[in-house]
């Protein structure tokens, strides 16, 4: 492996989250899981979004979910203040 493969690989979703989700202020304000997987694919990073709505139920630590008064069955998920 050459250190130009590593360096391309795309990182790990719990990695995205914590280290570049996270420290952006981006969730400072309610998203749904759409607007999360744009952010994520605007840095050249694609994931399932089935994976990233589990991924950040287990981070219930900094992650509050909550449902959208206005999309049914939709969740949104901000920071933990």
């Amino acid at each position: 492996m050459t250190a130009g493969f590593i360096l391309n690989q795309q990182p790990t979703l719990v990695y995205c989250i914590k280290y570049s989700l996270l420290n952006s202020g981006f969730l400072n304000e309610p998203k749904e899981i759409r607007q999360i997987q744009k952010f994520f694919a605007d840095k050249g990073w694609n994931f399932n979004a089935n994976s990233s709505q589990i991924a950040l139920k287990r981070m219930n630590d900094v992650i509050v979910i909550k449902k959208s008064g206005s999309k049914g069955n939709t969740n949104i998920y901000s920071e933990l203040k």
